[in-house]
């Protein structure tokens, strides 16, 4: 604590008395005390800042983990071996055709209306499950999680279409 309040009167400019000062105002002259330092002309008083801007860029955090979250994301994927078609929809908007290639992602996402809203409308899709020649269409709601980035494997809720016998349906992977 003596250390902190040595440096403190260091550094503060109402400390720094001469010793014939010291003498006036009744104390004892102290071991730290000193003269006021002359005084500098303003550029010269933030030069030490200089060699601090010399340092890199990438040694600061180019991305925060308290990111605010602009988006709904969910992401569609297929391990059928096949393109699968499907269609989706946020909330009550239109249906959306969409495909996706084996080993791909589809990013169905919402944008928020402002940064870390997290609120979205009920993302829907419908695709037809019934790998014969008929057609049966299901549609089945899925979740989306909220997103700082359009990342489907860091951020997005992901999701994977599988065949099974005459059967096509869509499985959470998380």
């Amino acid at each position: 604590m003596r250390l902190l309040q040595q440096l403190f009167l260091l550094s503060h400019p109402s400390s720094r008395r001469a010793p014939a000062d010291l003498a006036q105002t009744g104390r004892t002259p102290q071991p730290f005390d000193r003269p006021p330092a002359r005084r500098r002309s303003g550029w010269r008083q933030g030069a030490w800042l200089a060699p601090l801007l010399l340092l890199p860029l990438p040694l600061l955090p180019t991305e925060t983990r308290a990111q605010k979250p602009l988006y709904a994301l969910a992401c569609v994927g297929t391990e059928t071996g096949y393109t699968v078609n499907f269609s989706y929809r946020w909330g009550t908007q239109s249906w959306q055709q969409r495909s996706v290639a084996p080993g791909r992602w589809i990013k169905l996402y919402w944008t928020y209306d402002y940064p870390g809203e997290n609120r979205s409308p009920t993302l829907a899709i419908r695709y037809d499950d019934d790998l014969t020649n008929r057609t049966n269409i299901v549609r089945t709601d899925l979740k989306a999680y909220a997103a700082a980035s359009l990342d489907c494997e860091k951020q997005g809720k992901t999701y994977n279409f599988y065949a099974r016998g005459d059967e096509l349906y869509v499985q959470e992977e998380d």
